[in-house]
């Protein structure tokens, strides 16, 4: 990995570093992601997006194998009366 050097003015220099912090990485950190956006016209995978990818790469196994509640499950699945006083009938509470 290459390294550059940036000179900004003293105000951008720690606005920068605030706006860092308040988003929990670093100055570095913004920079790279801008500069890969701007060349590549994308952002780097976060954190977030390696665990959501994971998620559905999860689930869709647990699919392939015949496993998890399937659309059928879900429309059948019923929460009782006594737990929300609400009931399936048209006009009932």
């Amino acid at each position: 990995m290459k390294n550059i050097t940036v000179s900004v003015d003293e105000e951008t220099y720690w606005l920068s570093r605030v706006k860092a912090a308040e988003s929990g990485t670093s100055v570095s950190a913004l920079v790279r992601s801008y500069l890969v956006e701007l060349v590549h016209g994308r952002t780097p995978d976060t954190r977030f997006d390696c665990l959501h990818k994971l998620q559905d790469e999860t689930l869709e196994a647990i699919r392939a194998r015949g496993g998890g509640l399937g659309t059928v499950a879900l429309v059948c699945m019923r929460v009782p009366r006594n737990q929300t006083g609400i009931t399936n009938e048209v006009g009932s509470k």
